[in-house]
């Protein structure tokens, strides 16, 4: 990825200094609308950069790591499942 992308800054609206405090429903509705507009934003950026190389899967290194799956013998103690695998099972 050696393209370098540059970004104009955008001044920040004034806020307002006589605002109310939020709290119970008001503060929910305003923490999941903010959220949801994060996670929007995220999804524009990650569809950016997947089409950006062409090949959503590609990856500097391919398999190298493991993928996550159920480790081999995870029978008995729960412990087996807390330390995993060696082993890529995907």
């Amino acid at each position: 990825m050696g393209d370098v992308l540059t970004f104009t800054p955008r001044s920040k609206p004034a806020a307002s200094e006589n605002l109310e405090p939020l709290a119970g429903a008001t503060l929910r509705a305003s923490l999941e609308e903010a959220a949801q507009i994060a996670l929007d934003a995220a999804d524009r950026i990650i569809a950016v950069l997947d089409r950006m190389d062409g090949d959503a899967d590609h990856e500097d290194g391919g398999d190298a790591e493991p993928t996550l799956a159920a480790p081999e013998n995870a029978t008995g103690s729960q412990v087996v499942w807390m330390r995993g695998s060696d082993r890529d099972g995907g």
